[in-house]
């Protein structure tokens, strides 16, 4: 069993590029440059998207397994995991958009540290970096659409 983040509110609903409840075709989307996450995030390295393939969503399992590196030396205070501890508007599980940036913080200001504990049997110490910049990048992403709600 996994876990995803999704964006509270997909980027392309929120901006008006898309009808509400009509089925969101990503790769149409991104051509037409009707994406906000390609416009802001795409040429970013480390994402670890979802187990659909859904660019916006985050692969929360990677991001847990940042946090859960960084308890191992010490740090095992962040404000929230990629489970989230809030209930949205909607009433499903997430994160909300102040939580999302508290986490994006948090993260931020152990840069140094996970830099230095980073790489493993599965991925380089660059790769590792890249993915934990990009975890806080799309946190402050999704802040701006309304937090991430959790999928498991």
């Amino acid at each position: 069993m996994g876990l995803d983040n999704i964006p509270a509110e997909y980027p392309c609903i929120a901006e008006g590029f898309q009808p509400e409840g009509k089925q969101i075709d990503c790769t149409k989307m991104i051509k037409r440059n009707m994406c906000p996450w390609d416009r802001e995030m795409g040429e970013k390295t480390g994402g670890i998207i979802g187990m659909f393939g859904t660019p916006c969503w985050y692969r929360g399992k990677a991001g847990n397994y940042m946090l859960e590196k960084l308890a191992d030396y010490g740090e095992d205070d962040a404000p929230t995991s990629f489970y989230g501890d809030d209930e949205l508007d909607d009433g499903s599980e997430g994160i909300l958009p102040e939580a999302c940036l508290d986490l994006a913080a948090w993260m931020e200001e152990r840069s140094e540290l996970y830099a230095s504990i980073a790489g493993s049997d599965y991925s380089s110490v660059e790769d590792e970096i890249k993915s934990y910049r990009y975890a806080i990048d799309w946190l402050k992403f999704v802040s701006e659409y309304g937090g991430t709600k959790v999928w498991y």
